[in-house]
């Protein structure tokens, strides 16, 4: 999805007031592990949402018994929200940051996630879409683990099955707008980022920059239970190893 998220990011010239070096994208803005981090933890829902997406990775065992009675999936729209001012994760995300650094950060963060509407436009999705922040999340931190890319063609089933995940058994579909519009800013913001930092690096290579960009994707997965050695993506999304 890194190239999706490229011609977003071209198309509005944001790549041109980024950092000159791919080094600063990284050293500047990427947290290892504190803000987003704490902003995940604090939600009622990842903890739902990593466990169905852990088992996303590995093979169900068989066993005998009797299948699950069938509920009805929410309806598609309860994944989306009517977004406030009040209810932003940035400030949160920012708060591990040195003060002195924290509007500068906020600033960037705004202009990626103002951005993600594009992501939403280019593969059809509604507005404030949950499932399609969580794609972009899943897709870029494995492409910056592994170098691998998530096609188009391939991204299109992955949010299939993010919107089937959260539809069942999360509790998300149910929550407030405030709760998911924090979990959308955080995906997003993060999955733009990582993105954003990819392209970076692929232009003006920097050895110590990528290797702490490739742990945070690994740790972006492993929020989720999900572990990139055990990944890969094909026609039908994300599948196991």
């Amino acid at each position: 999805m890194v190239r999706s998220v490229k011609a977003i990011l071209v198309g509005a010239a944001l790549l041109a007031g980024m950092p000159a070096r791919a080094q600063d994208m990284v050293n500047v803005y990427l947290m290892d592990g504190g803000a987003f981090n704490n902003a995940l933890n604090a939600s009622t829902i990842v903890s739902r949402t990593k466990a169905l997406l852990g088992n996303k990775a590995e093979p169900a065992p068989r066993q005998p018994t009797r299948p699950a009675p069938r509920t009805a999936p929410a309806p598609t729209r309860a994944l989306q929200f009517t977004s406030t001012p009040g209810a932003t994760a940035i400030p949160a995300m920012v708060a591990a940051y040195p003060a002195g650094k924290r509007s500068e950060v906020a600033a960037v963060f705004r202009q990626l996630l103002g951005r993600f509407g594009g992501i939403e436009q280019m593969f059809g999705q509604p507005h404030n879409d949950l499932p399609t922040a969580l794609a972009l999340y899943v897709a870029t931190s494995y492409e910056a683990v592994t170098g691998v890319e998530v096609k188009p063609d391939q991204a299109r089933p992955l949010i299939a099955q993010m919107r089937s995940l959260l539809q069942d058994g999360t509790g998300i579909a149910g929550a407030s707008d405030a709760e998911k519009q924090k979990l959308y800013e955080i995906f997003a913001i993060t999955g733009m980022f990582t993105a954003t930092a990819g392209l970076e690096l692929r232009q003006k290579p920097d050895p110590v920059a990528s290797a702490r960009l490739k742990a945070s994707g690994r740790a972006n997965l492993a929020r989720l239970g999900l572990d990139p050695d055990r990944m890969r993506f094909g026609a039908e999304g994300l599948l196991s190893r």
